[in-house]
């Protein structure tokens, strides 16, 4: 079994929608019979929320996605963060995915040194266009899908997730002038992209069975 953590903030006022599909995509991706993932939503992204969300699993090894703001130290809500320096022990031998701004400076450092096997998170502010969620979606769970699915490593995942953009852009600079823009955006966010920690890790070091 790979117990596996989503959290999602459908909450939010600006990006609920899209964090949501975001968590929908994903879950609907996952075809590992091994996989049942249980998630977080808006109303649990606090503190106590991934406590809870953490101990129910009653195992050390464990897969943690969030679809979230964040910062350079913490995820956060519109009101409060849930993940930050105060709970990083919670995540020692897991692997920690976040598609929020700016969490692999401070944050995801700060995980890996305190017991995490692997992060991937981007280092700045990351951008979107609402009219083309689906590219901007299906480039950031790229290599967490590529993860749970295979048994390649966490490093192969994320240089499959590289390929992803790299083929999304492509796709993109052959259409419209706005098809362009969007493109530019993407390797904007692409840049951003950064793997700590262990870079051979795969699915079977997580299973808890």
């Amino acid at each position: 079994m790979i117990k596996t953590l989503i959290s999602y903030d459908d909450q939010d006022h600006t990006l609920g929608a899209y964090f949501q599909k975001s968590y929908e995509k994903l879950t609907s991706r996952i075809i590992n019979p091994k996989i049942t993932p249980n998630f977080l939503d808006g109303s649990l992204c606090t503190f106590d929320g991934v406590r809870n969300g953490i101990d129910a699993y009653n195992s050390d090894k464990f897969v943690f996605v969030a679809f979230s703001h964040g910062d350079e130290d913490c995820l956060q809500t519109s009101s409060e963060s849930y993940v930050d320096r105060t709970n990083c022990l919670s995540f020692k031998s897991s692997l920690f995915y976040s598609t929020a701004c700016s969490c692999s400076s401070k944050l995801g450092p700060e995980l890996i040194e305190n017991g995490c096997y692997s992060f991937i998170g981007y280092s700045d502010k990351v951008l979107i266009h609402p009219d083309y969620h689906n590219d901007f979606i299906d480039c950031e769970i790229h290599a967490i899908v590529e993860f749970l699915n295979t048994e390649i490593t966490i490093g192969e995942a994320y240089k499959s997730m590289n390929d992803k953009y790299d083929e999304t852009v492509l796709r993109l600079v052959s259409g419209s002038m706005v098809d362009t823009l969007i493109a530019s955006t993407l390797v904007g966010n692409q840049s951003l992209l950064a793997i700590l920690g262990n870079k051979d890790l795969t699915l079977s070091d997580l299973d808890s069975d």
